[in-house]
């Protein structure tokens, strides 16, 4: 078990890579990160649905200027790998159910990553006055450095977050799934089928014009007519 958690968080601080100092080709997105890392583990299609459900979810939500949304990336990695290992060591529940604790479970991961983005902008700052001065004195090392260092940091914090909630996660949540009341189950099941329409409110949410609504309403009605 050691060794597929220190996968996991290997698999989180590569990928965490490309949110920001490297490469920025999008694989860090939870519709193709989810997939990937479900592949890796053995399972791409779980991976594959958690990805999707949660690239409808946070769709909206954009680095934007200031703002600064949850790493969900880091979700992706970890909602797909506790995932895939609960449906190993648990047979006994749905796969559905799995996914949606494995998604409330790891919604915090990509919390924790924001605050300590936050805490990194801050330090920014001091890092720009170095690199000014390393500029001033022609120091093209100290430069390179400097970018070096942003790489690395933003490698460690994937591989420590993931690896860490891995290594706990993999050991206390096959017990917390187990002691669940069956009604609790039941909920996660049903949540399963209701999660896909709140991703496309989302969606939708991102499109809404007063001018649109009655065509939206009239779409849906002839959709639900025609069906």
């Amino acid at each position: 078990m050691f060794g597929n958690t220190l996968l996991v968080g290997l698999l989180g601080g590569l990928l965490n890579l490309d949110t920001k100092p490297v490469l920025n080709m999008l694989v860090s997105q939870p519709l193709i990160a989810g997939p990937l890392v479900g592949w890796i583990l053995g399972d791409w299609t779980f991976g594959l649905i958690t990805g999707s459900f949660l690239e409808l979810i946070w769709i909206n939500n954009m680095p934007i200027g200031i703002s600064i949304p949850p790493n969900i990336c880091l979700t992706a990695v970890m909602a797909t790998a506790i995932g895939i290992f609960l449906h190993q060591a648990l047979p006994e529940f749905s796969s559905q159910s799995i996914m949606i604790f494995s998604i409330a479970v790891t919604v915090p991961v990509g919390l924790v990553s924001r605050w300590i983005e936050v805490y990194m902008r801050e330090l920014n700052s001091r890092v720009v006055r170095r690199a000014l001065a390393f500029a001033h004195h022609d120091n093209l090392i100290g430069l390179e450095g400097i970018n070096v260092l942003e790489i690395i940091v933003s490698f460690l914090e994937g591989f420590l977050l993931c690896w860490v909630c891995a290594l706990i996660g993999f050991d206390i949540l096959p017990r917390v799934m187990k002691s669940m009341p069956k009604e609790v189950i039941e909920g996660l099941n049903l949540s399963f089928k209701y999660l896909p329409a709140l991703g496309l409110a989302v969606v939708l949410e991102m499109f809404y014009m007063k001018k649109s609504f009655f065509a939206l309403v009239a779409f849906f009605v002839l959709v639900w007519v025609l069906r």
